[in-house]
């Protein structure tokens, strides 16, 4: 438990994510409301604070969709009950209700298709208890609690104990991925391509003006151009937010297609040279899309191989490209350190030969005070990033499901970047176009999440 003010408490397992939360409240709510904000995971722990005393001021925000456990919690004589993690607005806004004393709960309606005698037993399995100890609770012999369980499973069409957990009470998969981002065809059903060539150009342009004004780049003079570099830069975002692989079919289509958009457009080779030298206005761009207050941050590494296997042993004209360590084996190649916030934007990333350390380059990306808010996996062990030891580890890291869960959120943004934004699935030619091309799909990562809070702001 941590408390570290003397009217809120943050009680919680995890005192990083307790300091965390408790800091990004206090931004939120100046004056703290006098309650106990209780964070139930892992599942059962509400049940361990929570006492007769102090229910009446405590709100607690569980992950555990189990109507019945939902119930059982509520019958505690909560203030205040919330099911999942809310923006720390809605959080915020709640512990203003709360603290008139107004019991809120915000939990799923639906219920799970049980009976009450099956109610009972999924109530016990939320909370965690083994067979034994349900049936124990209930009074009933072992076997019986594994009959009624076939049971449960059978009427939900689950396998096992997580999944009857949350379909019993209604779970739905969200259309959108993980990442919260929205799937090209979702794209075009808000946009038609002149709509969505002329606000992506908007965005750029302003970015560059911006710039421009700072004097961090200068426009490039009237005469003597075809183009505006910002033309030249929607036209590779757009192709990239469409999934186009081949550049040079999709500059040509977009030529021939659109002339009255782009009437100025360059051949195809000074397009492409135009493109390789405005690699930081891209990453300026795609970087300045992402919110500018996040309270956390994840990073990880991303190989972008040029060779594997026997091939890596080749001699290369990409000097800069090294072997190291990659998720899948050795590679030849680069990697793409990145760090991302809780809601899938890059906040910063670097590309650098594939045989850097992921320590060095979590002390060259973050300070020692961002390092302190951030999530790694076991390769950033030692740097100051909160990560998981290995299981040999002498002082060994608490690590419950929920940063786990939470620390894949980068491993979906790179997928997707692999997948959509064809980061890695291309063959460029030297270093520049490899580090050009990233930072066209981070760029283009970033806009999709901000072209998806337009058009779903509510989402």
């Amino acid at each position: 438990m941590l408390v570290r003010n003397a009217q809120l408490q943050v009680v919680s397992t995890q005192p990083l994510i307790a300091r965390l939360l408790e800091d990004a409240l206090h931004a939120r709510l100046p004056e703290f409301p006098a309650v106990s904000l209780v964070l139930d995971w892992p599942v059962g722990f509400a049940f361990q604070m929570v006492t007769p005393e102090s229910a009446a001021s405590s709100f607690v925000l569980t992950q555990n969709a189990c109507p019945e456990y939902l119930d059982d919690l509520w019958n505690l004589g909560l203030l205040g009950l919330a099911y999942r993690s809310r923006t720390l607005e809605e959080l915020a806004e709640l512990l203003r209700r709360a603290e008139t004393r107004e019991r809120v709960r915000l939990t799923p309606a639906q219920r799970s298709p049980l009976t009450p005698a099956e109610g009972d037993l999924l109530r016990l399995v939320a909370r965690g208890l083994a067979n034994k100890e349900i049936a124990r609770e209930l009074g009933i012999a072992n076997q019986t609690v594994q009959n009624g369980l076939t049971r449960v499973f059978q009427k939900l069409g689950v396998s096992s104990r997580n999944e009857a957990i949350h379909l019993g009470c209604g779970a739905r998969r969200s259309k959108k991925s993980e990442a919260g981002v929205m799937r090209t065809s979702q794209l075009l059903e808000y946009f038609n391509l002149p709509d969505l060539f002329t606000h992506v150009y908007v965005l750029v342009d302003d970015h560059f003006q911006q710039l421009s004004a700072l004097g961090s780049y200068q426009l490039p003079k009237v005469h003597n151009r075809q183009s505006t570099p910002s033309e030249l830069v929607t036209i590779a975002l757009v192709g990239d937010l469409l999934g186009q692989k081949n550049s040079e079919t999709w500059f040509a289509l977009v030529r021939h297609l659109y002339a009255d958009l782009f009437p100025h457009l360059p051949e195809r080779s000074r397009y492409h040279r135009n493109l390789l030298a405005a690699e930081q206005l891209i990453a300026s761009f795609g970087l300045s899309l992402g919110p500018k207050d996040a309270d956390m941050f994840i990073i990880d590494s991303k190989p972008i191989p040029i060779a594997k296997g026997a091939r890596m042993k080749r001699p290369r004209q990409q000097s800069e490209a090294k072997i190291g360590p990659g998720s899948m084996g050795w590679v030849m190649g680069y990697k793409l350190h990145a760090v991302v916030d809780v809601q899938g934007y890059f906040t910063r990333f670097a590309v650098v030969s594939a045989n850097e350390s992921e320590q060095g380059m979590a002390r060259q990306l973050l300070t020692e005070h961002e390092r302190s808010r951030t999530l790694g996996d076991k390769g950033y062990v030692g740097s100051g990033v909160y990560a998981r030891t290995r299981e040999n580890a002498k002082t060994p890291v608490a690590w419950p499901p929920v940063l786990g869960k939470l620390r894949k959120r980068i491993e979906t943004v790179f997928s997707r970047l692999a997948r959509c934004c064809s980061l890695g699935g291309v063959q460029l030619n030297s270093f520049q176009a490899v580090v050009t091309r990233t930072c066209r799909a981070v760029a283009a990562h970033n806009l999709m999440l901000h072209l998806e809070r337009r058009v779903c702001p509510a989402a």
